[in-house]
């Protein structure tokens, strides 16, 4: 008996904290429900589900960094750049089969995210390797610049608010409902 009441409270707190969570993973059928309601993919507020690095080898005397963080090892300099995960990122641009996400100021500073990867099997848009580059590599372009990706658990995937896919397409007046006073 005690043990039953124990796993009943124990699910009653997975459930609570599941619940809780107020972001979804960005699949198609997420993006046809948004487009469903004619709602631009441009004004949808992005994050990004996982932690990465962004590195590349520069040159120390011609090589420039652009916005990372100049670590030396093994003889050679790196140009690191982290994006943690729930960061923030807004759309620049929209293509039937991707979009480009940036998490920060600049006009190239955007990563592509696809469904067209093959790192994970679901329908989720996805951190797109470049095409130009071996994936085993798992090379990024980032601000006109190719980096070498660190990814700390999972492939990133994009997630936006759940409360945008739980919207419903309804053209008629809604009843508000009353309070007892």
């Amino acid at each position: 008996m005690r043990s039953s009441v124990k796993f009943l409270m124990f699910l009653l707190i997975l459930f609570s904290i599941s619940s809780c969570n107020r972001k979804t993973i960005f699949t198609t059928d997420t993006r046809k429900s948004v487009e469903d309601l004619n709602l631009s993919l441009t004004k949808l507020q992005y994050y990004i589900d996982n932690d990465i690095i962004l590195s590349r080898e520069i040159n120390k005397d011609t090589g420039k960094i652009s916005s990372g963080t100049l670590v030396f090892l093994d003889g050679k300099y790196y140009e690191n750049i982290k994006l943690k995960a729930k960061t923030r990122g807004i759309c620049t641009a929209v293509f039937p089969d991707r979009l480009h996400i940036s998490f920060e100021k600049g006009e190239n500073k955007y990563l592509v995210f696809s469904t067209s990867n093959v790192i994970r099997a679901d329908k989720s848009y996805q951190l797109l390797i470049d095409p130009s580059v071996s994936k085993d590599d798992h090379i990024v372009s980032y601000d006109g610049k190719l980096y070498k990706l660190y990814v700390d658990k999972n492939w990133p995937r994009l997630v936006i608010s759940k409360k945008l896919v739980n919207k419903e397409k309804y053209d008629g007046r809604i009843m508000k409902g009353q309070k007892v006073k």
